[in-house]
């Protein structure tokens, strides 16, 4: 859970977290379907499918047009 609403939280991860093994964000999102439909519209690949976070989140990991890494993450509700 959010540290502090409308600010930045997370954490920072060792190079090999969740398989990839080079800098990415991990970025929370209201709906981690919509938003990877956003990205593969938009140019965007896939480069792990959507799966479980232990028992409370969704994660996957994208890639931009620009080469970007990006972890979309939604919370269970």
């Amino acid at each position: 859970m959010p540290l502090s609403r409308d600010s930045i939280n997370g954490g920072l991860f060792r190079r090999g977290t969740h398989g990839i093994d080079r800098t990415f964000l991990e970025l929370e999102v209201s709906s981690i379907d919509d938003s990877i439909s956003k990205v593969l519209e938009n140019g965007g690949r896939m480069v792990q499918e959507k799966r479980p976070l232990q028992d409370f989140a969704f994660f996957a990991v994208v890639q931009d047009t620009e080469g970007n890494y990006l972890g979309p993450m939604e919370y269970r509700k």
